[in-house]
C-alpha cells in the first residue's frame, strides 16, 4: 500500500471514531489556528480560483500571506500590511528591488523570473526576519514614494529635478 493510500484510511478511521469537528479541532490545535480560521481555509481551497491549473511543468496555486503566517502570528499584521504594499507594487516594485533584499541579507536570490515567481519565497524569508526588523522595513517603505528607474529616466529626459532649472 502506497504512503497516500495509509494515510486516506487513517484519516477516514480518525472520522469515523471522532467526527469531523474532533478532528478539525485537533488540527486546529495542532497548526495553532481558531477553528473558523481552518474552516476558511478548507472552503478556500474548494474555490474554483484554487482549483489546480496546468502551467509548464507542473501545477500552481495562488500566493496566500496566511500560509506563512502560521507560526509567525506575532509578525502577522506586518507581514499583511508588506503583502498588501508589495501587490499594490509600493513595496519591492520591481524584481531587482527583491534580488537587492535578498543580496543586503546575505541570501542568494533565486532566479525568479518575475515578482511573483518570487512572492512565497520573500515572504517565508520575511517571516523569519524579527519583529523590530519588519517593522524597520515598513518604516523605509513608508518614507517618500517608490520611484521606478523608468521614473528616473523620463525625469532627466524631461529635464526635471535638475538644479537650477524649473
Amino acid at each position: 500500500m502506497k504512503s497516500k493510500e495509509l494515510l486516506d484510511l487513517e484519516v477516514s478511521l480518525l472520522l469515523l471514531k471522532y467526527g469531523r469537528s474532533g478532528v478539525l479541532q485537533s488540527i486546529a490545535r495542532r497548526m495553532r489556528l481558531s477553528e473558523e480560521v481552518l474552516e476558511l481555509e478548507l472552503e478556500k481551497l474548494l474555490r474554483p480560483e484554487y482549483a489546480p491549473r496546468p502551467k509548464k511543468g507542473g501545477y500552481t496555486k495562488p500566493f496566500d500571506i496566511n500560509s506563512v503566517i502560521v507560526g509567525h502570528e506575532d509578525k502577522a499584521e506586518y507581514l499583511r500590511e508588506l503583502h498588501r504594499r508589495f501587490e499594490n507594487r509600493t513595496f519591492l516594485s520591481e524584481l531587482k528591488d527583491v534580488k537587492r533584499l535578498f543580496d543586503r541579507h546575505g541570501r542568494s536570490a533565486n532566479t525568479w523570473k518575475s515578482r511573483k515567481n518570487a512572492e512565497a519565497s520573500v515572504f517565508r524569508f520575511l517571516a523569519n526576519l524579527d519583529a523590530s526588523e519588519l517593522q524597520a522595513i515598513l518604516s523605509d517603505v513608508s518614507t517618500g514614494p517608490d520611484v521606478s528607474s523608468l521614473g528616473i529616466i523620463s525625469d532627466e529626459i524631461l529635464g526635471r529635478n535638475r538644479i537650477g532649472r524649473r
